[in-house]
């Protein structure tokens, strides 16, 4: 008995701790919320005459970077990029510079919100470094506004950049030059603000890139720039004045042809950059009598699609040509007409100026929506399965297709600008009302001008592109206005 009683107690002791452990677990306490506190820095921050290549940061917990090489942005650029350690949690940074610093000079590390809490992701948001190379510490700003020439919003991570407007600036500089002065409007803004300027007369100039090395690339990159340099002056803490916009756009590069490729018996691609309005495609090898071709251009990529029958026993040569001033005349021809029909309702536009926004998404939406019926039927037409005379057919398709396409456009559009952009109701309305019938319009327009151009035996390439713009942005135009003057009795 007296050796049971020691088993019996043990037994006891561990299911009263088990029904202890059993009642429930320990919350932790509220939800983080705070973003991390900068405790201390070595060197500090705004210290003056740094020559040395390490720095540390301090914070008061425990403190992960994330995406720190895209948010992290480093005015005057660095060449090489600082090291930052360690990857892992800790309370402690380090960053090693490995560039050379450049004498006299204010350097701004900007961090985004690459700084984070450890625990709840937390960010320290816009931390900025400062330190000089000399014996001040640059002071000036200036700062503007981001659009873009087509979209109602601007792309994320725009840079910004400033070259110094002396007797060594020139255009070319921006495509193999690096900025003196950069900032970043990163991933929530469409402001700017370039901070710790030296006084003088600089070149204002912004980039969504691809590459993200400050440098122009037309291919790629969309550029905005101020005609005239601008001048950063010390304001005294009054405010700037004049406050620039800066609107994005996509330079079209000169036209040029690539290698063609034969993807199937009686389909070549020719790649090509630039634009193709106006670019005619001819076989100059013997072929058959009864050789047939037409080309038609790829909406989402820089191809021209050329279909041929029959197959030819023999290879194909082709000669790729730029046929300018026809269809170039055209084009100028629309640009008269839309612009004629804007100066037509000035008044509208000064009574709601904000209609002025939507014109370049619903001109582009026509256009595009044209273009895809276009190489749609000149696709089938090139394979034989249509014909000038199933002009009916083509419609009544194209109509129902289009009428499901708009419709879907045209909600969605209405709810982007109730909920998203807060635009007044009747605005939306006018908007999205006029988008049904762009679409519309542009879908059955985009279908007839190939089969047209059948008829009149002409390439369907070269002359359905200029033609639907032309139409569809005159459409547009007349559509948007009118329905603005009804829905906002207005004009």
């Amino acid at each position: 008995m007296k050796h049971r009683f020691p088993i019996l107690l043990t037994i006891f002791i561990a299911l009263l701790l088990w029904q202890c452990a059993r009642r429930g677990s320990p919350t932790g306490g509220p939800k983080d919320t705070t973003a991390p506190v900068l405790l201390q820095s070595v060197p500090r921050s705004g210290a003056m005459k740094f020559h040395g290549k390490k720095i540390r940061l301090q914070f008061d917990e425990f403190v992960v970077t994330k995406d720190v090489r895209k948010q992290l942005i480093i005015s005057p650029p660095m060449k090489t990029f600082p090291t930052i350690s360690p990857t892992s949690a800790s309370k402690w940074l380090e960053i090693n510079i490995i560039d050379t610093l450049k004498p006299n000079t204010t350097y701004v590390l900007n961090f985004g919100n690459s700084i984070q809490d450890y625990n709840e992701g937390n960010p320290l948001s816009d931390f900025k470094y400062v330190f000089s190379t000399g014996d001040a510490l640059d002071s000036l700003w200036y700062e503007g506004d981001i659009a873009d020439a087509i979209a109602p919003k601007p792309d994320n991570f725009v840079t910004v950049m400033l070259y110094p407007y002396n007797e060594q600036y020139n255009d070319s500089l921006v495509y193999k030059t690096q900025p003196t002065y950069v900032t970043n409007t990163l991933d929530s803004l469409d402001s700017f603000v370039l901070e710790y300027l030296k006084e003088g007369k600089y070149k204002l100039i912004a980039l969504k890139e691809k590459s993200a090395n400050y440098l122009f690339n037309p291919k790629d990159d969309k550029i905005a720039f101020m005609e005239e340099p601008i001048t950063v002056a010390d304001l005294k803490g009054n405010p700037q004045g004049f406050y620039p916009k800066l609107r994005l756009f996509k330079e079209v590069p000169p036209y040029k042809a690539h290698r063609p490729t034969q993807v199937a018996g009686n389909h070549i691609q020719f790649g090509f950059e630039g634009k193709t309005d106006s670019v005619s495609i001819k076989p100059i090898s013997p072929v058959s009598k009864d050789f047939k071709y037409i080309v038609s251009k790829d909406p989402k990529k820089d191809t021209l699609n050329l279909w041929y029958s029959p197959k030819q026993k023999d290879s194909l040569v082709f000669t790729v040509a730029k046929q300018r001033i026809g269809w170039l005349a055209v084009l100028m021809i629309s640009d008269t007409i839309s612009g004629n029909i804007i100066q037509g309702y000035e008044k509208v536009l000064a009574q709601s100026i904000v209609l002025t926004a939507f014109v370049p998404m619903l001109m582009s939406t026509g256009g595009n929506v044209g273009a895809q019926s276009s190489t749609v039927v000149i696709r089938s037409l090139a394979l034989g399965e249509i014909s000038p005379k199933d002009a009916f057919r083509v419609i009544k398709k194209e109509f129902s297709i289009s009428l499901m396409v708009a419709l879907v456009l045209s909600l969605l559009n209405f709810f982007r600008l109730m909920w998203f952009e807060k635009i007044d109701m009747m605005i939306a309305l006018t908007v999205s009302v006029t988008l049904i019938f762009t679409v519309i319009v542009s879908k059955i327009v985009g279908a007839l001008l190939p089969l047209l151009a059948k008829v009149l035996k002409t390439d369907p390439a070269v002359m359905a592109t200029p033609l639907i713009t032309t139409i569809s942005d005159a459409v547009t135009l007349l559509i948007y206005f009118k329905f603005a003057t009804m829905f906002l009795k207005i004009g």
